[in-house]
């Protein structure tokens, strides 16, 4: 048996796309509703003014533009993910796609560091595992053995959500009272996303990876 802390799971997040030119798109979207324009095209001006237009909670010209990412994690993790609604997701079906890997399941930190709940955990898994294994054996297909597989089976899912989607999602998910497993991949979605667009994210950043400005982020208005 590997070690504990070889078997740390992290989640994988890769942006698989984002809207070019995102911030400028966004700028366009803001002045067309006041019919402005702006007084330089510098990129610190143009960010400070997305700053300003979020602060205020003017947030439908974030919508045009928008982020894909592919994402390994636990089931766990996809069933709190998909109440999200305003996205798009295309996730690793388990009723054509066989579970084959017995190591293809996702161990908590707080069982890892726990020698006898990795025990239970371990038997428990390893047990449905091959079960499952046996029904397939039986030619039971596999959109009905399935029904064995633990939500710590590790599954990829794609998903899609404009920048105002993401927005909430990292708003909710980057709190410490999130679940351990989303709560780390919204994080680095974080991080990718300030990377791309930091007017849009500057202040998520701020709160949750700087650790500044624990207050409300913004209001929404429209």
């Amino acid at each position: 048996m590997k070690r504990s802390k070889e078997r740390v799971w992290r989640p994988k997040v890769k942006l698989l796309f984002v809207t070019p030119e995102a911030e400028e798109l966004i700028e366009m979207a803001y002045r067309n509703c006041w019919q402005s324009k702006p007084k330089t095209t510098a990129l610190k001006a143009r960010r400070k003014f997305l700053e300003k237009c979020i602060k205020k909670g003017h947030l439908s010209p974030l919508e045009f533009a928008s982020a894909t990412f592919l994402i390994e994690a636990s089931r766990v993790f996809t069933h709190q993910l998909v109440r999200h609604r305003l996205a798009s997701y295309a996730q690793e079906s388990q009723r054509y796609v066989e579970v084959k890997d017995p190591e293809y399941f996702v161990i908590p930190p707080s069982i890892l560091e726990n020698e006898e709940a990795l025990k239970i955990f371990e038997t428990a898994i390893r047990n449905s595992w091959e079960a499952y294994q046996k029904l397939l054996a039986l030619k039971i297909s596999k959109e009905d053995a399935r029904y064995l597989l633990a939500n710590a089976c590790k599954s990829k899912i794609m998903v899609s959500m404009n920048f105002r989607s993401w927005r909430h999602f990292l708003k909710l998910r980057c709190e410490t009272s999130a679940q351990w497993e989303i709560r780390e991949t919204a994080m680095e979605i974080l991080k990718i996303l300030h990377r791309k667009a930091p007017g849009v994210f500057g202040d998520l950043y701020q709160k949750f990876i700087l650790n500044k400005g624990q207050g409300e982020l913004w209001t929404e208005r429209d």
